[in-house]
């Protein structure tokens, strides 16, 4: 039997007050009612999973795109629902990693090192499409299906014409995304 001892208390407490308001932020941006609700979803199944529940039934929820014009908030909106998943303790640790599908194509063999870092945190990955390397994206699926990568936030995000292109030659891609 576990003893639990107020420092298991304290650190829920601290994690929570650091990011006090952000949920409430996220739920009074006009026109992001689906997030909201996205959000409201993913507790629920985290809730499952700590209930007992196969620790899988997040595997797609915390794959997430966002479509957008460019100042349409995508980077702000991912920065949100990180700061909301961490209070909740749905991501653990408070890390936001930012880096843009050229950059990720241009270093696509540290992949798996840049996943590594971020664990447990968020990943932004802006302009996504941009992936045009049929290898640098079955790295990224292998990564987002590895055990280790379970508990990280990955947010993809682009221009709403040009994600939908990446998806349309890319279907395994899309099946691992919530849209």
């Amino acid at each position: 039997m576990t003893e639990l001892t107020l420092s298991d208390f304290t650190a829920t407490k601290t994690r929570a007050s650091k990011y006090l308001g952000a949920e409430q932020r996220l739920r009074d941006m006009v026109g992001f009612d689906k997030v909201a609700a996205y959000v409201e979803e993913t507790k629920a199944l985290v809730a499952m999973r700590d209930d007992g529940a196969n620790p899988q039934v997040l595997a797609n929820n915390l794959k997430v795109v966002v479509t957008g014009n460019s100042g349409t908030g995508k980077t702000t909106l991912a920065r949100l629902l990180h700061k909301v998943f961490y209070s909740c303790g749905i991501v653990q640790t408070d890390r936001f990693e930012e880096l843009s599908a050229v950059r990720l194509q241009a270093a696509g063999h540290k992949l798996k090192t840049f996943f590594s870092d971020a664990r447990g945190g968020t990943i932004f990955l802006d302009e996504a499409y941009a992936l045009r390397s049929n290898v640098v994206t079955a790295q990224l699926l292998t990564e987002l299906e590895s055990v280790d990568n379970r508990d990280t936030l990955v947010v993809l995000a682009g221009y709403e014409k040009e994600m939908q292109a990446f998806f349309d030659t890319n279907q395994v891609a899309r099946d691992r995304y919530v849209c």
